[in-house]
């Protein structure tokens, strides 16, 4: 197992599973110029390209990354990488929730805990970890990052879509050093994994599709539209994919002409959809997309009338 890959499971597990944001980075301690990750909870749109970093060390003095900007000790990106972790879906937390038989103590309490205080009732969960490399002088005033707890504050633009978190991490003496997420290969060979590995693991611009109605259905049918894919006079590199995030609910069959997408989806079992968030859907590859058509069905095949699908 990679040492990067280690890194990730070592991390999530110290997360206090999805959604609890962390108090404090992981690791607590860190020198000026280490790698911090930052367990921010729940966030919708942190991105690496919109968020403002702002650290302020225990003296006062401050740090702002504006989204793009460089670190200046080392050369590598400020903010490191935007990751959205999930679950397992053998964790006790997936499989105590689907059968509502505790797994391990207090699974379920975690699962309605989460349901109920971060997601709103929504299955797609995870949780948003931002890497930051912290720095070694800070900006305002010019001198040496001091010792002691430092707050990092995270922010998007702001706007409807204003998002926040803020956590410490406690700064001991000594100058760190990046964190190159080195691997090592099944033949043994250890390489730097490059800043592009990294934000691999980020999200690809998308839509969401949302479902909406007054009676939730059995099953959805949506039709929708979009631009062209490459292989039909569109933009090289556009290529229609439908995610599925609630995978453990529901089953999603799609297929893709070039110009337009069908979906059909269906509970996984009778008892699993329960609320009209459970048939969110990411739309990705291209752009341009619009809805054409919604059918919903009860379990006998009847029409459930009422059912609008939208996109954002």
């Amino acid at each position: 197992m990679s040492t990067f890959t280690r890194t990730l499971l070592t991390l999530f597990s110290a997360l206090l599973l999805i959604s609890c944001a962390g108090t404090k980075t992981f690791h607590e301690l860190a020198m000026p110029g280490d790698t911090v990750a930052v367990a921010a909870g729940y966030r919708h749109h942190f991105q690496r390209d919109n968020i403002t970093v702002t650290i302020t060390d225990a003296n006062g003095a401050t740090t702002v990354y504006d989204p793009g900007e460089i670190h200046p000790d080392s050369g590598a990106p400020a903010v490191r990488a935007v990751v959205n972790l999930y679950p397992d879906p053998l964790s006790s937390w997936v499989v105590s929730d689907r059968t509502g038989v505790q797994q391990t103590p207090n699974a379920l309490t975690y699962v309605m805990s989460n349901l109920f205080h971060n997601t709103e009732g929504d299955y797609d969960w995870w949780q948003t970890v931002v890497f930051v490399n912290l720095p070694v002088t800070m900006e305002t005033p010019t001198q040496a990052m001091a010792t002691g707890e430092a707050t990092i504050l995270i922010e998007t633009p702001a706007g409807d879509n204003y998002e926040t978190y803020t956590s410490t991490v406690n700064v001991v003496p000594g100058t760190g050093q990046v964190h190159h997420f080195d691997a090592i290969s099944k033949l043994g060979a250890r390489f730097e994994m490059e800043d592009q590995h990294m934000q691999a693991l980020e999200r690809v611009p998308h839509a969401t599709l949302n479902l909406s109605g007054t009676t939730v259905p059995y099953a959805i049918q949506v039709d929708l539209s979009h631009d062209s894919d490459q292989d039909n006079g569109g933009l090289i590199g556009d290529k229609a994919y439908i995610s599925n995030p609630v995978g453990h609910i529901k089953s999603v069959s799609w297929n893709d002409d070039g110009v337009s997408t069908r979906i059909i989806m269906m509970p996984n079992r009778d008892s699993d959809i329960t609320d009209f968030k459970d048939f969110k859907l990411y739309l990705a590859g291209v752009g341009g997309w619009a809805v054409v058509d919604t059918k919903a069905f009860d379990i006998n095949g009847g029409v459930v009338s009422g059912v609008t699908a939208s996109i954002n």
